[in-house]
Protein backbone atom coordinates (compact mmCIF):
# COMPACT_ATOMS: atom_id res chain seq x y z
CA UNK A 1 0.00 0.00 0.00
CA UNK A 2 1.35 3.36 -1.54
CA UNK A 3 1.61 6.44 1.15
CA UNK A 4 -0.89 9.46 -0.40
CA UNK A 5 0.57 12.18 -1.85
CA UNK A 6 0.82 15.24 0.08
CA UNK A 7 -1.27 17.03 -2.52
CA UNK A 8 -3.56 14.46 -2.46
CA UNK A 9 -4.05 15.15 1.21
CA UNK A 10 -4.34 18.20 0.92
CA UNK A 11 -7.07 18.01 -1.72
CA UNK A 12 -9.22 15.47 0.52
CA UNK A 13 -8.79 17.94 3.85
CA UNK A 14 -9.94 21.30 1.73
CA UNK A 15 -12.69 19.20 0.33
CA UNK A 16 -13.63 17.82 4.35
CA UNK A 17 -13.22 21.89 5.22
CA UNK A 18 -15.76 22.95 2.23
CA UNK A 19 -18.30 20.00 3.13
CA UNK A 20 -18.01 20.67 6.61
CA UNK A 21 -18.92 24.33 6.01
CA UNK A 22 -21.51 23.83 3.44
CA UNK A 23 -23.00 21.45 5.96
CA UNK A 24 -23.16 24.12 8.65
CA UNK A 25 -24.48 27.13 6.27
CA UNK A 26 -27.33 24.78 5.38
CA UNK A 27 -28.45 23.97 8.92
CA UNK A 28 -27.87 27.34 10.11
CA UNK A 29 -30.48 28.68 7.09
CA UNK A 30 -32.55 26.17 7.86
CA UNK A 31 -32.70 26.34 11.64
CA UNK A 32 -36.34 27.61 12.85
CA UNK A 33 -37.33 25.47 9.37
CA UNK A 34 -39.68 23.15 10.98
CA UNK A 35 -42.44 22.74 8.23
CA UNK A 36 -45.15 24.54 10.12
CA UNK A 37 -48.23 26.03 8.31
CA UNK A 38 -46.95 29.19 7.13
CA UNK A 39 -50.71 30.68 7.71
CA UNK A 40 -49.15 31.17 11.12
CA UNK A 41 -48.00 34.48 12.18
CA UNK A 42 -44.67 34.76 14.90
CA UNK A 43 -44.89 37.55 17.74
CA UNK A 44 -42.13 39.74 17.97
CA UNK A 45 -40.44 39.47 21.15
CA UNK A 46 -39.49 42.90 22.94
CA UNK A 47 -36.67 43.65 20.85
CA UNK A 48 -38.09 42.59 17.61
CA UNK A 49 -40.99 44.78 15.00
CA UNK A 50 -42.79 42.43 12.32
CA UNK A 51 -45.02 43.80 9.11
CA UNK A 52 -47.35 40.87 8.45
CA UNK A 53 -48.67 41.61 4.88
CA UNK A 54 -51.05 39.63 2.98
CA UNK A 55 -51.03 40.40 -0.67
CA UNK A 56 -54.01 39.61 -2.93
CA UNK A 57 -54.39 39.44 -6.81
CA UNK A 58 -57.47 40.53 -7.80
CA UNK A 59 -57.70 40.67 -11.24
CA UNK A 60 -58.05 37.97 -14.23
CA UNK A 61 -54.16 38.02 -14.83
CA UNK A 62 -51.31 37.47 -13.13
CA UNK A 63 -49.58 40.59 -11.69
CA UNK A 64 -45.47 40.85 -11.16
CA UNK A 65 -45.34 42.27 -7.75
CA UNK A 66 -42.23 43.93 -5.24
CA UNK A 67 -42.39 44.58 -1.33
CA UNK A 68 -39.79 46.32 0.23
CA UNK A 69 -39.56 46.66 4.12
CA UNK A 70 -37.24 49.71 5.34
CA UNK A 71 -35.63 50.46 8.38
CA UNK A 72 -34.66 53.89 8.46
CA UNK A 73 -32.90 54.33 5.24
CA UNK A 74 -31.69 50.99 4.97
CA UNK A 75 -33.72 47.92 3.14
CA UNK A 76 -34.02 45.39 5.30
CA UNK A 77 -36.30 42.70 3.95
CA UNK A 78 -37.83 42.24 0.31
CA UNK A 79 -40.15 39.96 -1.60
CA UNK A 80 -41.19 39.58 -5.05
CA UNK A 81 -42.86 37.22 -7.48
CA UNK A 82 -45.74 36.89 -9.63
CA UNK A 83 -48.99 36.90 -7.91
CA UNK A 84 -51.41 34.47 -10.39
CA UNK A 85 -55.03 35.74 -11.09
CA UNK A 86 -57.36 35.18 -7.88
CA UNK A 87 -54.20 34.09 -5.47
CA UNK A 88 -52.63 35.72 -2.52
CA UNK A 89 -49.65 35.28 -0.47
CA UNK A 90 -48.42 36.06 3.11
CA UNK A 91 -45.02 37.90 3.90
CA UNK A 92 -43.74 38.43 7.15
CA UNK A 93 -40.85 40.47 7.94
CA UNK A 94 -39.45 40.57 11.53
CA UNK A 95 -36.76 43.57 12.09
CA UNK A 96 -34.95 44.16 15.05
CA UNK A 97 -36.49 47.50 17.01
CA UNK A 98 -34.27 50.43 16.78
CA UNK A 99 -35.48 53.85 17.54
CA UNK A 100 -35.72 54.52 13.22
CA UNK A 101 -39.25 54.68 11.66
CA UNK A 102 -39.84 51.82 9.69
CA UNK A 103 -41.51 51.66 6.50
CA UNK A 104 -43.00 49.30 3.32
CA UNK A 105 -43.67 49.65 -0.42
CA UNK A 106 -46.07 48.10 -2.63
CA UNK A 107 -44.92 47.56 -6.16
CA UNK A 108 -46.88 46.36 -9.06
CA UNK A 109 -46.79 47.68 -12.96
CA UNK A 110 -49.80 49.82 -12.08
CA UNK A 111 -47.50 51.91 -9.18
CA UNK A 112 -46.56 52.03 -5.51
CA UNK A 113 -47.98 52.59 -2.50
CA UNK A 114 -46.59 52.45 1.16
CA UNK A 115 -46.22 53.61 4.53
CA UNK A 116 -44.63 54.49 7.74
CA UNK A 117 -45.05 53.60 10.93
CA UNK A 118 -43.23 53.78 14.27
CA UNK A 119 -42.49 50.71 16.82
CA UNK A 120 -42.36 52.85 19.48
CA UNK A 121 -46.00 52.49 18.93
CA UNK A 122 -47.06 49.41 17.16
CA UNK A 123 -44.58 45.92 17.25
CA UNK A 124 -46.96 44.37 15.24
CA UNK A 125 -48.15 45.87 12.37
CA UNK A 126 -50.71 44.48 9.74
CA UNK A 127 -51.07 44.85 6.47
CA UNK A 128 -53.89 43.66 4.10
CA UNK A 129 -52.88 44.46 0.57
CA UNK A 130 -54.09 43.99 -2.70
CA UNK A 131 -53.62 44.54 -6.33
CA UNK A 132 -56.46 45.56 -8.29
CA UNK A 133 -56.13 46.75 -11.95
CA UNK A 134 -52.62 46.07 -11.57
CA UNK A 135 -52.45 48.87 -8.91
CA UNK A 136 -51.47 48.11 -5.48
CA UNK A 137 -54.28 49.45 -2.18
CA UNK A 138 -54.25 48.31 1.17
CA UNK A 139 -54.98 48.60 4.38
CA UNK A 140 -53.15 48.59 7.57
CA UNK A 141 -53.34 48.06 11.22
CA UNK A 142 -51.70 47.41 15.01
CA UNK A 143 -51.97 43.75 16.18
CA UNK A 144 -50.61 44.44 19.05
CA UNK A 145 -53.11 45.49 22.12
CA UNK A 146 -53.62 49.08 23.58
CA UNK A 147 -51.18 50.37 20.13
CA UNK A 148 -52.33 51.97 17.33
CA UNK A 149 -50.38 52.58 14.16
CA UNK A 150 -48.79 55.61 13.28
CA UNK A 151 -48.90 56.77 9.65
CA UNK A 152 -47.86 58.90 7.09
CA UNK A 153 -48.64 57.65 3.27
CA UNK A 154 -45.79 57.58 1.04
Amino acid sequence: MSKPRRAETESVETRRRVLALAGTGIATALAGCDGASQTETPTPTSGEVSVTLTLENRDDVARSYEVVVNQGSSVTDSFSGTLPAGESVKMVATLRRTDEQYDFSINSEGGQRGRTWDPAECADFVVDAAIENGEPTFDARCLSEGESPSASPS
